[in-house]
């Protein structure tokens, strides 16, 4: 499901939004500096302001959830793995926000050691397009944490 182009899809992708951050950013600094020399009280406070507000709506709406969105795909291809044969049950209705990224629930059946069954929760991740597994199908699913990283129909 995930590759290394992915992760580096996403760093490039957030290096070109630092730079898109950057570019205002240094230039309302440039007005503050230049401000602070001339003595231009309101000049100083309105671009103190504004830089504070580049900076917080920016930073909070278009680079944070880029790199919530790489740390997942890199714990995906670069975390702790495992891997589990269950039976798929049925997918959640409504999203899951789960550490800044965007989920769907997988039910699943599996068995414990005791040949007991039992329900478990996996996260979907939506950037990824939906499977249309069939309820009862069997599957094996590599998984971090309880995020799918993988999954085969058996």
């Amino acid at each position: 499901m995930y590759s290394q182009s992915d992760l580096d899809q996403l760093s490039a992708d957030l290096r070109r939004r630092w730079i898109i951050y950057t570019i205002p950013a240094v230039l309302l600094l440039g007005t503050q500096i230049y401000s602070l020399t001339v003595r231009n009280e309101v000049l100083t406070i309105a671009a103190g302001i504004l830089l504070c507000f580049w900076s917080i709506f920016y930073i909070g709406l278009n680079i944070v959830p880029v790199m919530r969105y790489r740390t997942h795909v890199n714990n995906m291809l670069h975390g702790i793995t495992h891997s589990i044969h269950a039976v798929f049950q049925h997918f959640d209705a409504d999203d899951s926000l789960v550490d800044g990224v965007n989920f769907r629930a997988m039910h699943i059946i599996c068995k414990d050691d005791a040949g007991e069954d039992y329900e478990r929760l996996f996260y979907w991740d939506l950037e990824k397009p939906l499977p249309a597994f069939q309820e009862g199908q069997a599957l094996e699913i590599v998984y971090h944490d309880r995020q799918v990283a993988d999954v085969t129909p058996v």
